[in-house]
């Protein structure tokens, strides 16, 4: 075996068989790529600084303490030193180019992805025979039950057999004023084409259709940049259009991957052809949508789910377009919301690919998938064997050809049908009345010799299968006539097993920093521009919700698996840094513009005429605390020249319980330049520095200025926060509700005060090899592509943990700041860790690098939760860096944050070597995870895991004596050097283009915030999710002044206003766990304001919604921002509303 380039995987030859399962969905067509020439990987992307408008991320320095306290808010950067330019020059020299040439690799690739290669394998269609016959036996061994991990907690976990319910109404977008809705659409009767019972009937030996649907696979990013993949879609589009409008009877149709990113893309290089591709839209010619970038669903976040299903539903809109069929080609997995999501757009059918466990078989790859509420469904149809199971039809021997050539071979072509035709039968045993068969490569060209294909497949399947040219949503629709009012199987929950499709789990922690900056980047968008931009249009603002979707489309350009999933080439992702950091400075500069707005409607009058006027805005329906920093200019008179006198802030209208505590200092005049619309001053300016913690802030917008000298007392809410110190170091911290017990080896223990629970241990690193790629990680030991199954688990060769490498670590910890309210200790561990793993023998090397992780980790008065912030500065490559935090608890079940949703999982993930790719342990989880201990009476209570954005954890067995104990393992860093590798101990064979993709060693800083919260009942009625919502939000706390004038004064900023000292926006008031607030907006037609709301708990809300906005009508309305007809009643500045359990609810406020 020839070894590869420093940290690769060795590359053998190619094997003599292909392996039987399928591969990952975007594996079609492993192309050649420039960038894989010999002369060596490419340089990293240069270091790069977080954006301004963001919180710090440049991390701790090399030496020495952080000087600042922990940023309240999210990370928004990426590694500050930048990924790394090439291995070190310590490591053993460079091996040279594997053997086998690139072309070699593709056509390996190719005939180890290819369904056709079934027709001569023999030996592999044995297998796959052998492989269902195994799974038909257990299908007759029993009632027809769902494992547990695919259903929702609130369901039972048996599959139903239920009958499809009619369509419901749609009520079309209309720009009528909303009473003026227009009357229901009538739903003409659905004719029933087969005799009632089951759709699992045995059917009649008749002919069966096949629907071939030519379409475009296009991932935008998976080998490419941006840059360099609108060359080839220029082409494509080009040739497409002159195919569709000189072939209508020939050639009918052509579907787009559910998306219509790369038609906005195309026409921004070709706005000429806007009108002949709505000519084609509009008559159905070309199909597009719903979704603008199909999203990596776990990645992202449930809000910009919905962005992404409007802004696709939009752009079909504006073309003449209807809203067929979901169809989702590249799909690995899906989020338990997602028929509520299409139903709330009009699609009611989808067509997936991956993410379906074994029960997928018993309901014959058709089945009624619902929402978490119950109120919602579509029907779901499983594509097999999977998206382009056609693509490059007619090329099964010439690969690497242009498939737009008409030179095709009719004998392979149609070999290659009939053994796709029979699949159903092998995998599912049964043959349905109708299949669908995606024609399309990745990248490639439309293919004009399908009808002459098509014509080949009839005359060799007469009588067996009747082959036509297709849509996705023909064949959908095809699908739901057939079954029409007759039983199949419905389903709740999450779709995400790796039964028959790779999940490539690795992507939910490869390149962590980009899930920050995701993260970071709407919750700015969605907590600060949007609510702030539709508070100032209410009240005669100007109107700004194009320039707020331009951030968006910023954003969600960034959204596909590839992009967001951190598994593309450096080039891509140094892309969506730079699409990250305009979105934040679009936002930033409309916030900038609806500040003035907002700071002239309000009144700021104070008695001192020096006093600085401020903004708090808190975005939530509920009560805020936390901390804020504070930096900003004073005017260069009176009081604000004396440098070093303390400074408060004070409520212009305090609010009933809420308290405000000033840490500010005046601070000398310094040199500044300030940007005035078409100039700018630079002045020295006095500035007033520091950091403001608030207590139970109410929602809404509310006046504060800042005042020379000290605050007066203020009373306590509770009991102060004591700090114990002993021999030179911080022993403990104690606020009555929690205490904190440091351990000299940078750990500490948590003890719950109201139980007497103790959680020992928690901040413990655990640092295993990794010898994965950006799709997967994997143990070391097992490099290179193999056969047969993976018969048991890998387990990581060189497995070390902090504490107990005592040699190569090195521990202080420091008090950062304290008073009354809330105090922080700092925790630095510099930790010696191997430098990179050995590819040759598989081993880590013998130099070491340092990783220094830094903990701030702050207690604040009355509150039960322990937060803290984790800068890890990485050195080391090819490793994977976790947290561990110790439960004390013997577990059976956790439940994590899930778009819109809570998800019930198993700790235990059984190794079932049948599996394409057997279950992953390591999970996604969106804001927090929880845990309770089993009904033993040793494990009272719970305990819950809180972390903004997504982040990748494991329920993983304790280390401690304690057998049958569990802990919860977060991932920090994952050092990877490649996009894919051709095999490892996780997986069989290659994921994608091996590529070098030094980036993704996240070489530098990176900050994680996360806090533990112990708890008595359940995560419901303690209203967890709540906690990790208010966690992950931070206020805005912004200067209600202009810009200073050259003199160096401001113009008159105390002014009366005329919207009073205080303005709420929104506030829930009610029994029960609260809804969660997910968007409070302009409308896409700028008449009015959205509120979403939703509730992820398995009980109704019931209660009142009020608000100080002067509203004269509400209506509830669809995802699509349409008004219902009924108007919700208003009294006394507000409404009732019920949220129902698992639901997503929105108003329309006017």
């Amino acid at each position: 075996m020839v070894p590869g380039p420093p940290k690769g995987p060795p590359r053998g030859p190619p094997t003599s068989k292909p392996p039987t399962g399928p591969k990952e969905e975007e594996d079609d067509i492993i192309e050649n790529v420039d960038n894989k020439a010999s002369s060596g990987p490419p340089r990293g992307p240069p270091g790069r600084g977080p954006p301004s408008t963001g919180p710090p991320s440049s991390g701790p320095p090399s030496s020495g303490p952080p000087s600042g306290p922990p940023s309240s808010g999210p990370p928004s950067g990426p590694p500050s030193s930048g990924p790394p330019s090439g291995p070190p020059s310590s490591r053993p020299p460079m091996k040279g180019p594997p053997i086998a040439t690139i072309e070699d690799d593709e056509e390996e690739d190719m005939e180890e992805e290819d369904v056709e290669e079934d027709d001569f394998e023999e030996e592999d269609m044995e297998e796959d025979v052998e492989e269902d016959d195994e799974h038909q036996d257990a299908d007759n061994e029993g009632p027809i039950i769902v494992d547990k991990f695919g259903t929702d907690d609130r369901k039972p976990m048996e599959i139903q057999v239920e009958s499809l319910d009619a369509l419901p109404n749609r009520i079309p977008l209309s720009e009528s004023d909303p009473d003026d809705a227009p009357p229901p659409v009538s739903i003409a009767p659905r004719e029933v084409n087969a005799p009632a019972g089951s759709v699992y009937d045995d059917l009649p030996d008749t002919e069966r259709s096949g629907h071939i649907v030519p379409f475009a696979l296009w991932p935008r990013t998976a080998v490419r940049s941006v840059a360099s993949n609108r060359h080839l879609l220029l082409d494509m589009m080009d040739d497409l259009l002159t195919l569709l409008e000189s072939n209508q009877e020939t050639f009918p149709s052509f579907d787009l991957d559910g998306q219509t990113l790369m038609l906005e893309e195309y026409l921004s290089c070709r706005p000429e052809n806007r009108e002949r591709v709505g000519s084609l839209i509009s008559e159905g010619r070309l199909n597009i949508g719903p979704w603008y970038n199909p999203p990596a669903q776990f990645l992202v976040g449930g809000e910009a789910l919905i962005r992404n299903l409007q802004k696709g539903v939009s752009t079909i809109k504006s073309f003449g377009g209807t809203i067929g069929s979901t169809v989702m080609p590249r799909s690995t997995s899906h989020v338990s919301q997602l028929p509520a999501l299409l139903t709330g757009i009009g699609s009611d059918e989808l067509i997936f690919n991956g993410g379906a466990g074994p029960w997928i078989q018993d309901a014959r790859g058709v089945f009624k998938w619902s929402s978490t509420d119950g109120n919602s469904s579509v029907l779901a149809i499983k594509q097999v064997p999977s998206g382009n199971s056609l693509g490059g039809w007619g090329f099964e021997k010439r690969e690497t050809d242009s498939k737009d050539k008409m030179d095709i071979d009719s004998e392979t072509a149609c070999a290659r049908i009939e053994n796709l035709s029979n699949m159903h039968l092998e995998r599912y045993g049964w043959l349905p009345p109708m299949m669908v068969f995606g024609n399309g490569t990745r990248h490639g060209m439309a293919q004009p010799s399908l009808p002459s294909l098509i014509s080949d497949a009839n005359k060799a399947m007469q009588g067996e299968v009747s082959f036509k040219h297709s849509s996705f949503t023909e064949f959908a629709k095809d699908v739901r006539s057939w079954v029409g009012r007759k039983k199949l199987y419905s389903f709740d929950g999450e779709m995400r097993h790796g039964w028959d499709r790779m999940l490539h789990s690795g992507a939910l922690s490869s390149r962590i920093y980009l899930k920050r900056m995701n993260d970071h980047t709407i919750r700015t968008i969605t907590q600060s521009t949007e609510p702030l931009a539709a508070l100032s249009w209410f009240h005669d603002g100007r109107k700004r919700w194009g320039r707020i979707q331009d951030a968006w489309d910023l954003v969600m350009q960034n959204h596909g698996f590839h992009e967001i999933g951190g598994v593309s080439p450096d080039a891509v992702h140094m892309d969506m840094e730079d699409s990250f950091r305009h979105a934040q400075e679009t936002a930033a500069m409309v916030t900038e513009d609806v500040r003035i707005e907002l700071a002239d409607s309000m009144n700021l009058h104070h008695i001192d005429r020096d006093a600085v006027p401020l903004l708090l805005h808190n975005p939530l329906g509920t009560e805020w605390s936390g901390m804020l920093p504070l930096d900003i200019v004073a005017p260069a008179y009176r009081c604000w020249l004396d440098a070093g006198n303390p400074v408060h802030l004070e409520f212009s209208k305090a609010p009933k319980n809420s308290v405000i505590i000033s840490d500010l200092i005046q601070v000398a005049p310094e040199i500044d330049t300030h940007l005035h619309r078409d100039t700018h001053v630079q002045l020295e300016l006095p500035r007033i520095r520091g950091r403001v913690q608030i207590h139970r802030l109410p929602p809404g917008i509310h006046v504060l200025h800042a005042v020379p000298g000290h605050a007066a007392p203020s009373t306590l809410p509770g009991k102060p926060v004591e700090v114990e110190q002993e021999g030179g170091r911080v022993s403990s911290l104690d606020n009555g509700e929690v205490r904190i017990e440091f351990l000299a080896d940078g750990r500490f223990d948590l003890i719950d005060r109201s139980t007497g629970r103790r959680f020992p241990g928690i901040g413990r690193l655990e640092d295993v090899e990794d010898a994965g790629d950006s799709h997967d990680h994997s143990p070391a030991g097992h490099p290179g592509q193999r056969d047969g199954p993976m018969d048991l688990r890998a387990q990581p060769l060189d497995r070390r943990l902090h504490d107990a490498d005592i040699t190569r670590i090195q521990t202080t910890s420091s008090l950062q700041h304290s008073d009354e309210w809330s105090a922080t200790v700092h925790l630095r561990i510099i930790w010696n860790l191997p430098a990179y793993l050995d590819i040759t023998n598989q081993t880590r090397s013998v130099e070491l690098a340092p990783v220094i992780i830094d903990h701030f980790v702050t207690l604040r008065l009355g509150e039960r939760n322990v937060e803290v912030e984790t800068w890890v500065d990485n050195k080391a490559e090819d490793h994977r860096l976790r947290l561990i935090v110790p439960t004390g608890m013997h577990l059976t079940e956790s439940h994590a944050g899930s778009p819109f949703d809570v998800v019930r999982r198993p700790v235990l993930h059984p190794h079932d070597p049948s599996w394409t790719q057997p279950l992953v342990p390591t999970q996604p989880m969106e804001r927090f995870l929880a845990v309770m201990g089993t009904d033993d009476g040793l494990n009272d209570g719970g305990l819950a895991l809180l972390s903004p954005g997504v982040n990748e954890y494991e329920v993983i067995l304790a280390d401690d004596a304690d057998p049958g104990g569990h802990d919860i393992a977060l991932t920090l860093v994952r050092s990877v050097g490649w996009t894919s590798q051709n095999g490892f101990a996780h997986r069989h064979e290659a994921a994608d283009a091996v590529l070098p993709a030094p980036g993704s060693q996240c070489i530098g800083s990176s900050i994680t915030r996360w806090s533990i919260l112990p708890f008595d009942e359940d995560w419901q009625s303690e209203s967890v999710h709540h906690a990790a919502e208010c966690f992950a939000a931070s206020a805005n706390l912004l200067v209600a002044t202009r810009k200073p004038l050259a003199n160096g004064f401001f113009e008159e900023s105390l002014t009366p206003g005329t919207l009073g000292r205080s303005l709420q926006h929104i506030r829930f008031e009610g029994e029960g766990p609260e809804p969660i607030l997910s968007a409070f907006k302009p409308s896409e037609d700028q008449g009015a304001i959205i509120l979403r709301v939703y509730n992820p708990t398995d009980t109704d809300w019931n209660g009142r919604i009020s608000s100080e906005l002067d509203l004269s009508r509400v209506h509830e309305c669809s995802m699509l921002e349409n008004a219902k007809k009924k108007k919700v009643e208003l009294n006394n500045g507000g409404w009732d509303a019920e949220v129902p359990s698992g639901s997503i609810v929105q108003w329309r406020l006017s």
